[in-house]
């Protein structure tokens, strides 16, 4: 099975403008996402996908690879397929890494490729087992419930699955996704759908159009980086490795 990953990032942003840049203890963000995605070793290939000439000069003076993609895609799904067009190698799985989750987990992304030994998967996505009510009511949030064989049945900003008798635990999407190519062309083909515009969330577009989301349960926070007083817990985190 070959895999690729390609990590999509935009300029712009409605609360952190500029936030693939933005300085990291000596590394931006975009370029510790880069060097984890490539030390893992479990890619033919690594590309920044962007829309900006701002990140694509910024990516090749570290080295990089990067495919400048037009600046009408939707999202990073559609930035991915764009990018997936230019890749040298062939490939079985393209892995969208995100751009704005800069401590890279290695295990996180192993999960996520195993899943393809099974030949139904179309897609697979990661989650993680809360047991925070925080997390649980928390709309930024989201909340997978899954069938039998880790096939997601549904997504939510929303508290789900509802308890009855008080509050046990959720799993939480970590948002990471890889999917087979034909299945990666054909998601670009999809149309949006009421539910996936009440929650604002693509994937569930996917899930009416008929595709089949598997999810790996892994261990450990994955932070994303959506505000300022994020970046400022990345730090942090980074030092206090780097000192241990």
């Amino acid at each position: 099975m070959r895999f690729s990953a390609i990590i999509p990032a935009r300029f712009d942003s409605t609360r952190f403008p500029g936030k693939p840049l933005v300085d990291l203890e000596g590394k931006s963000m975009i370029q510790r996402v880069y060097e984890g995605t490539l030390n893992s070793g479990l890619f033919q290939e690594v590309i920044v996908a962007t829309d900006d000439e701002r990140i694509h000069e910024h990516v090749l003076s570290f080295g990089g690879k990067v495919q400048m993609t037009s600046t009408t895609c939707p999202n990073g799904t559609f930035r991915c397929w764009e990018a997936s067009k230019h890749l040298q190698k062939k490939v079985d799985v393209v892995v969208n890494v995100q751009g704005d989750e800069p401590l890279i987990h290695k295990d996180h992304l192993e999960a996520l490729c195993a899943m393809f030994i099974d030949g139904s998967v179309e897609i697979a996505s990661i989650m993680r087992k809360s047991l925070s009510e925080e997390d649980y009511l928390n709309s930024n949030r989201v909340k997978v419930v899954c069938g039998r064989g880790g096939k997601a049945l549904y997504f939510s900003r929303s508290a789900i699955p509802y308890f009855k008798n008080g509050f046990e635990y959720c799993h939480l999407h970590l948002g990471t996704y890889a999917y087979r190519m034909d299945v990666l062309e054909a998601l670009t083909r999809t149309s949006s759908g009421k539910l996936d515009i009440a929650e604002s969330l693509e994937q569930l577009a996917w899930i009416e159009s008929g595709f089949g989301i598997h999810l790996a349960e892994v261990e450990g926070e994955s932070i994303g980086v959506d505000q300022p007083e994020d970046a400022e817990r990345v730090r942090t985190l980074i030092r206090n490795s780097s000192a241990s």
